[in-house]
């Protein structure tokens, strides 16, 4: 591939890519829709993310159970010549419908229409599904109507058929052709769209890292950068870790003294009983499953595995028993859950006693 393609994604511009035809000196700008990591890695590519009208992320409207049909737009450039726009389709139907004999129009706000014709289409009929692409010429001003427009239709018909794109569809359609105007055309248009559709990314890539609101608001509102948000969490999360590490220390210590004392806050000598018991359930858990998994099936195997868990964990670790360990208190704190339970008591004796 060509040094020219390899393009990063600008985030001055981040909803164009630009390629260069140096034998033909022309200027191409097609519509690049953000991707998951787009926001994340600055630094992804065309060749990491190939923008085209196979694009998922491309405004898309569903025909029949399996068909689409999907646009997006581009700007085309020669020489010292006009910048031309145009809108390209991609489209795949379980018959053939044929956008290329009918037309494009783009209702706005219920009394104006604008009718395309498509141009340079072709088609492709296999056994069970056709496909079809083309384009429409369209010019800034109406561009400019369009993304203008407080409410958009879009209507695609052939001599056979008409689809008429749902709300959601319609909005995607307008909403690309808004960000593309404004990366191309006049950065000051639509500033609302680009932030909503920038914040929504964000806040995506912001979900598994980030969890407290108010570092939320300040990646969003451009304070601090997603690094910086994510590192700040972190700090707060080791912060909230340490925090918590020397709370546990402090209720061991004052158990380990009680224990001196001789008066325990749980009974250790069945405490320990129970751990026992515990390693005597994994371990024959264990062995009846890998044994009748050997020598019959793994889904007996695993039958047979389970019943024996439920059996010791009815038998030795009922609500009952644990209330006898820990007492009936702190047995309701921890949810009488001794694996809970175990976490927090099991270095009270110190190992070397």
């Amino acid at each position: 591939m060509s040094e020219e393609k390899k393009q990063l994604r600008n985030m001055e511009t981040p909803f164009v890519f630009m390629e260069y035809d140096k034998f033909e000196k022309k200027y191409t700008w097609t519509y690049w829709p953000l991707a998951d990591n787009s926001l994340l890695n600055f630094e992804t590519s065309i060749e990491d993310d190939p923008p085209g009208v196979n694009d998922p992320k491309l405004p898309t409207h569903p025909v029949g159970s399996t068909g689409t049909i999907r646009m997006t737009v581009r700007c085309v450039k020669v020489g010292e010549g006009e910048r031309v726009f145009g809108l390209d389709y991609f489209c795949t139907y379980s018959k053939e419908l044929f956008i290329k004999d009918g037309d494009l129009k783009i209702n706005l706000d219920d009394t104006t229409n604008l009718e395309l014709t498509p141009i340079n289409t072709g088609s492709q009929a296999l056994e069970y599904i056709c496909s079809e692409w083309g384009g429409f010429l369209i010019q800034e001003s109406q561009l400019k109507q369009i993304a203008d427009a407080k409410k958009v239709g879009v209507k695609v018909s052939g001599p056979a058929f008409a689809e008429v794109w749902e709300d959601k569809s319609a909005q995607d359609f307008q909403d690309m052709l808004r960000c593309f105007y404004n990366n191309m055309v006049d950065k000051q248009s639509h500033i609302d769209t680009i932030k909503t559709i920038m914040d929504s990314n964000k806040i995506a890539i912001l979900d598994g890292l980030v969890h407290d609101q108010d570092i939320k608001e300040r990646y969003l509102s451009d304070e601090i950068t997603l690094d910086e948000a994510v590192g700040l969490q972190n700090e707060r999360i080791e912060a909230q870790k340490q925090k918590e590490a020397e709370e546990k220390q402090k209720r061991i210590q004052k158990r380990r003294k009680l224990i001196e004392e001789g008066t325990p806050e749980i009974n250790y000598n069945k405490y320990q009983e129970m751990k026992k018991t515990r390693t005597t359930q994994m371990v024959v858990t264990g062995i009846a499953g890998c044994v009748l998994l050997i020598a019959h099936s793994w889904w007996l195997g695993l039958i047979v595995a389970g019943v024996a868990y439920i059996f010791f964990e009815n038998k030795y670790f009922s609500q009952e028993k644990i209330i006898d360990v820990f007492g009936e208190e702190i047995a309701a704190k921890y949810d009488n859950n001794f694996g809970t339970l175990d976490a927090e008591y099991k270095d009270d004796i110190p190992s070397s006693k």
